[in-house]
């Protein structure tokens, strides 16, 4: 049976696997492959295989490192699904609900990166081949949101149904969880738009998504490791192991 202390320590490792994700994100694909900003998705085949050429080192790097970033959101998910089931009582619906959402995200994430790396392997193909590839990157990494939109709706439901004295979530967190799905919806339309406010690169379809993102998920991290601390300070008070009791 693991302790109160072991149970604590990996589940705040997890919680620091969110912070990495962050970390690696940022380095991996604004500092080496100089993708924040994004190229225009409006750049010719010849263009876009130019800037392969131009950082190809370093974006083969970037890459690398923004598919371990996607990986580092499978335990941050299993922590954050691990607070809900102590909403929940036990691991119900909307725990579960949160792994397969979490587990979806990774996925998306970690796809464009590859893609990306597929059209830098060969710099010898046809320039609209590569072009197709970055295409299939940009659009699955800025627009395949449906799935994702289920990690806020069920942290919303968490904030709304807890009626502890001192929730896990607070409720005025719940709402941001609806204003975040709300202000991700614009970017839908980037699949329609080369240019302009609603493409990848624009502010509906990029600035607006990256500050969303990394806005609600630094509140996240920062709720779901206060939860740990004090569920670990409350098992070791009454002497039950989290372990044996998600639920506490």
């Amino acid at each position: 049976m693991l302790s109160v202390a072991i149970t604590k320590k990996t589940q705040i490792a997890c919680v620091w696997a969110g912070v990495a994700f962050f970390v690696l994100t940022l380095i991996g694909l604004g500092l080496l492959a100089n993708y924040i900003p994004p190229p225009s998705p409006s750049l010719s085949a010849i263009e876009v295989k130019a800037l392969f050429e131009n950082n190809l080192f370093l974006l083969r790097v970037g890459m690398v490192l923004l598919m371990f970033a996607a990986a580092m959101y499978l335990p941050f998910t299993a922590v954050t699904a691990v607070t809900i089931a102590r909403v929940e009582g036990g691991v119900g619906v909307m725990t579960i609900t949160q792994v397969l959402a979490g587990f979806t995200n990774m996925i998306l994430f970690f796809y464009p990166p590859l893609w990306w790396l597929t059209a830098a392997f060969r710099m010898d193909r046809s320039p609209e081949l590569i072009l197709l590839l970055n295409d299939a990157a940009w659009l699955q990494y800025m627009g395949a949101l449906a799935p994702f939109l289920f990690i806020q709706a069920t942290l919303a439901w968490a904030a709304f149904v807890d009626k502890r004295p001192n929730p896990i979530f607070p409720r005025w967190f719940g709402y941001l969880n609806l204003w975040v799905i709300v202000l991700f919806l614009p970017g839908q339309l980037l699949f329609f738009f080369h240019d302009g406010p609603f493409a990848w690169n624009g502010i509906f379809g990029w600035w607006i998504p990256l500050f969303n993102f990394f806005g609600w998920c630094s509140f996240l991290i920062y709720f779901v490791r206060r939860s740990v601390l004090s569920d670990s300070r409350q098992a070791i008070n009454s002497g039950i192991n989290p372990a044996t009791a998600v639920g506490g």
